[in-house]
């Protein structure tokens, strides 16, 4: 994201401190914290989380980056796995229980006929990178990814892995704006992220994904998540269950 700081350095004239969250617990934290407490001004959150900001702690969406990613159920060439049914009685890989891959998968897979919690072995690790690394090691027989992962890999992990599913559902994306964000302010960031895919630092950006730009959202998108929130809640704060 340094590319992007820096253009909103230049564009709104006053410094941006780039920051990333530890994990997903202190992103979730931080960004439902009061005005007093609050790390940042500015947030670039997947829909599910921008949506929990929005509800909980009002949160303003600015927009949104496209097109979307999918989550991608990757497997070894040489395993024998084809599809999803292929995958009962095996291993599967997933990002933090909170992330938006993970969810996603286990609600299509849920909905496929195929039971996350009984029907595979789910073995929730770090991140994607980590994913990849089990998969293509053969220590799990299958994980969940984002799409967009696939493309740089090197040729000899392309080789060594095959893209067996993919979910149907995108998810570009969501820069958000604290609450304490004053309306003067806002309208001059969102204006920059939209221009900012037509930018030098937004074309370097942008430079494996040269489709890719940042959108407006006419109100009302995020709603299109709100199947994830009930399993997110829960992760968060299963005390409450």
């Amino acid at each position: 994201y340094g590319q992007l700081g820096r253009y909103l350095e230049r564009t709104l004239g006053q410094p941006v401190s780039l920051i990333s969250a530890v994990d997903y617990a202190a992103l979730v934290r931080s960004i439902l914290a009061e005005d007093d407490d609050l790390d940042y001004d500015l947030a670039v959150l997947a829909p599910h989380l921008a949506l929990l900001a929005q509800r909980r702690a009002g949160w303003r969406a600015l927009a949104q980056s496209t097109p979307g990613i999918r989550p991608s159920v990757i497997v070894r060439r040489s395993g024998g796995l084809r599809s999803l049914d292929d995958l009962r009685g095996r291993s599967l890989a997933l990002p933090d229980r909170a992330a938006l891959v993970t969810l996603e998968a286990e609600l299509q897979l849920a909905r496929s006929g195929v039971d996350p919690r009984r029907d595979v072995a789910v073995r929730y690790v770090p991140n994607h990178a980590s994913v990849m690394a089990l998969v293509e090691r053969g220590l799990v027989d299958a994980g969940v990814v984002s799409s967009v992962l696939l493309e740089p890999l090197p040729a000899a992990s392309r080789d060594r892995l095959a893209e067996v599913h993919r979910f149907p559902r995108t998810f570009g994306i969501v820069f958000m704006a604290a609450p304490r964000v004053a309306p003067g302010p806002f309208e001059p960031i969102r204006a920059a992220l939209l221009q900012f895919a037509n930018e030098p630092e937004g074309r370097a950006y942008f430079a494996q994904e040269p489709d890719a730009r940042i959108v407006s959202l006419a109100g009302g998108e995020l709603e299109g998540y709100a199947d994830l929130i009930e399993p997110l809640e829960a992760i968060l704060w299963p005390e409450r269950r």
